[in-house]
């Protein structure tokens, strides 16, 4: 039951640390977060969601959990989804919310609105907090980021399998959750961004505000029940306050390649059944766990049942969740496994399943390190982004304008001026580099009365490692990037080719498993690139003919030719953008293998036109309508450590 649901958690191993490069300094229209002070700030923006798996159609939604049949008119548009009638039968009970809580004495719990309502209210219910208003001190935050992790790992870990059964329409959902944002063209492309949705918003803590559109519901609330090991009750609350219900369980799947698939269900309870739920409860004095969701606001509460909880926890003979399973028999509801787990191994399970989900797409592992002989691939060292006065910031829309256009004497008076200012913080910071990390790297000197980034562009452009640092460095780097000719970025992507395709080369060379002629072959073909000049090895390293009898040898997945229908520019181009677009290691792009950019060249039509207009115009504009997940809010997990994916920690779902 939810008498110790975390209280074992508080104690658990935490911290967790990672490169942050941050992001350009721009002023991000997300940050306007819709939180409402009180009951009468509601919501004006409800949002609807799939179907649930107990019906074929689409149907529910996460502010407002189902639609009541009660004399107000949601006049709501419901974006083509049908949305699950909860209909009262006839001898319609009409009470209140606290009528049917307080049935077995509980009261609600108010929670902060900011936009994390669903974790703070779902942790406020299952600590049984005794409080009208749930108060986020340092402890209370700590501990409920730990829930919410571990629910989040649990949506991870089912993501894949709930795809398949359609529990989750991953397009869909990544529309609501980024409206205006065209999704993937593939479903499984689709699923592989919504799980990096999620796997950021994990280290996002309760005690930070999200954007309106990011507030949880029904995939959340199934994987909820999935971890508190019993159903979670939901009541929906209309304008005249009358409540209506709907149950978060979980059930096994049988899949149709043999896998036993267990996930999250939601079924809309009529009053006569609910009704009875809670009378078996009382006479078996069992706390179903409930949450509030207020119509009006869009907002969760918790409940809280005060000494009863304690009472009931503490009387003699069977556990409470033994009387629980007796109350699904006296009612006639599924009998629930109660065997706990352990969370470092459902963690673990969602990292596998990220993998089985991109190879479902197409995506290339082992020549990107999944082999144990593998060698790892290129990447930055660690850098920390220059941090410039807020104040100079600027708003994304005014940014998105400006790296529209490369030349500041082709710019009105004001834009002209705001893209100096923003050269000038990019100017600043790349002379502290050239003073510190630039002399590391060997960078020569700029001549005289020239400006040193513009002067160095030629050098950087040719040396790779260097060119990534210091664009991991500067404050502004799409703006510095672009000041590069086609012909220094051609260089550059060129370069970083190369480097993949001889990266490639070493790990079948190198790869224990590989046909020995194969390997033979990559040896030979790396001596020769290692031994030939730059421009000699960079042909070595692309000649088509060799990679077809390569071919031959290995899995034609391991080929780095460029595919035939992608502009050769366009090609060296998707070689740099790791290194150019912030937070791109966050986005589903970024958390694939570098090998796998022709498949996102052709699920994403935003990256094709980025491609199309730097290359035709220098126009960086359009990296700021990349489909980079929450990276493009700037949220801050700011309020307390964070249990890392993969920890272990003792203690069952309850």
């Amino acid at each position: 039951m939810a008498d110790d649901s975390v209280d074992h958690m508080q104690h658990a191993e935490q911290g967790s640390s990672h490169r942050h490069q941050g992001q350009d300094h721009i002023i991000d229209p997300f940050q306007s977060v819709h939180s409402p002070s009180s009951e009468t700030e509601p919501s004006q923006e409800p949002y609807w969601h799939p179907a649930t798996p107990i019906s074929a159609r689409l149907a529910g939604s996460d502010d407002i959990i189902a639609e009541t049949a009660s004399s107000v008119d949601l006049d709501v548009e419901s974006d083509g989804f049908e949305l699950e009638k909860v209909v009262p039968p006839r001898n319609a009970y009409n009470l209140d919310y606290r009528a049917w809580i307080g049935s077995i004495h509980g009261t609600p719990i108010a929670v902060p609105a900011n936009g994390q309502c669903l974790f703070l209210a779902f942790y406020a219910t299952t600590t049984n907090t005794q409080a009208k208003k749930l108060t986020l001190r340092s402890a209370t935050v700590a501990a409920a980021d730990i829930v919410k992790q571990r629910v989040i790992d649990i949506v991870l870990a089912n993501l894949r399998y709930d795809v398949k059964l359609r529990l989750i329409l991953p397009k869909e959902e990544l529309q609501r959750i980024y409206p205006g944002e065209q999704p993937p063209n593939s479903q499984e492309a689709a699923a592989a961004m919504l799980y990096a949705h999620y796997f950021k918003m994990r280290a996002v803590s309760v005690g930070t505000p999200v954007p309106q559109a990011f507030w949880e519901g029904p995939t959340v609330l199934r994987a909820m029940a999935v971890y508190l090991r019993e159903p979670v009750y939901v009541w929906d609350i209309d304008a005249a306050d009358r409540a209506y219900v709907q149950q978060y369980t979980f059930k096994i799947y049988e899949m149709d390649n043999g896998d036993q698939h267990e996930t999250g269900t939601v079924t809309p309870l009529s009053e006569e059944k609910i009704r009875d739920i809670l009378e078996a409860c009382f006479h078996q004095q069992v706390i179903p766990t409930m949450l509030l969701l207020k119509h009006t606001e869009g907002h969760f509460y918790g409940v809280q049942h005060g000494d009863t909880f304690h009472e009931w926890h503490a009387q003699r003979g069977s556990e409470m969740r033994e009387r629980l399973d007796q109350v699904h028999r006296l009612v006639g509801l599924p009998v629930l496994p109660s065997a706990g787990y352990d969370p470092a191994s459902v963690a673990e399970e969602a990292a596998n399943e990220e993998q089985a989900l991109l190879e479902e797409m197409g995506v290339d592992f082992y020549a990107s390190g999944s082999q144990s002989s593998a060698m790892p691939e290129v990447a930055v060292t660690s850098v920390q982004r220059v941090r410039v006065d807020q104040h100079a910031a600027v708003h994304r829309s005014v940014y998105e304008r400006l790296l529209t256009n490369h030349d500041l004497k082709a710019m009105d008076a004001i834009d002209s001026r705001l893209a100096a200012r923003l050269h000038r913080a990019n100017d600043e910071a790349y002379g502290g580099w050239l003073a510190t990390d630039g002399r590391s790297f060997g960078i020569p000197a700029p001549e005289a009365g020239q400006t040193p980034w513009l002067a160095s562009l030629d050098w950087l452009s040719t040396t790779p490692k260097a060119f990534r640092h210091v664009l991991a460095y500067l404050p502004y780097p799409k703006l510095a990037i672009q000041g590069c000719t086609h012909e220094q970025l051609n260089n550059w992507g060129e370069r970083e080719a190369y480097l993949d395709q001889l990266q490639t080369l070493e790990r079948i060379q190198h790869d224990e498993d590989s046909d020995d002629e194969a390997s033979t072959m990559c040896t030979t073909w790396v001596e020769q690139c290692n031994q030939a000049a730059t421009q000699d090895a960079m042909e070595l390293a692309r000649d088509s003919r060799r990679w077809e009898m390569l071919g031959q040898l290995v899995d034609s997945s391991l080929l780095r030719l460029r595919p035939v229908d992608i502009p050769l520019e366009h090609w060296f181009l998707l070689h740099t953008l790791p290194y150019v677009v912030c937070d791109w290691e966050d986005t589903a792009m970024g958390r694939t293998p570098t090998s796998s950019r022709a498949l996102w060249y052709h699920e994403h039509l935003q990256l094709q036109s980025l491609c199309k207009s730097v290359v035709d115009r220098r126009d960086w504009s359009h990296a700021l309508r990349l489909p980079l997940g929450p990276s493009r809010t700037e949220l801050t997990p700011h309020a307390s450590p964070t249990a890392s994916m993969g920890e272990s920690a003792a203690g069952n779902r309850h």
